[in-house]
């Protein structure tokens, strides 16, 4: 007999209430969370009965700038003294992590093109001519 996930509703409320008072769509606490939008997404959903690990609730806590027992239904108050700076630090760091991925994607890019080039001026280039710099 398979076992029914269950599913923490209560969770599904306040972050719903938490994204829309901040005025976020699923892809921007994915952002700023560090979590794939998808996932936002199944969190959302009762009927997939996905709930997140402590790592990723304490991330959308500090997104959001409330308590992770408030988000998880334990406490009563969602206040968090330091919510608008936890905030913009998650903010950064999205955006730090989105330069990483994007500077490593352009550094491949530019490593492939340069092997291309060589392979190209080798074969271009006689390797007996003084006058030619070799590679």
């Amino acid at each position: 007999m398979a076992r029914e996930k269950s599913v923490n509703k209560l969770f599904i409320i306040r972050l719903t209430k938490a994204m829309s008072e901040k005025g976020l769509r699923q892809s921007d606490l994915a952002y700023m969370a560090n979590i794939g939008q998808g996932t936002i997404s199944e969190y959302l959903n009762s009927e997939k009965g996905r709930s997140p690990g402590a790592a990723e609730l304490g991330r959308m806590a500090q997104s959001l700038g409330v308590s992770m027992g408030w988000l998880w239904g334990l406490e009563d108050s969602s206040t968090s003294e330091n919510a608008p700076y936890v905030q913009a630090i998650h903010r950064l760091e999205g955006k730090l992590q989105f330069a990483k991925k994007t500077l490593r994607g352009a550094l491949d890019y530019l490593e492939e093109e340069i092997e291309s080039d060589k392979i190209v001026l080798n074969k271009l280039l006689p390797s007996n001519n003084p006058s030619c710099p070799k590679q």
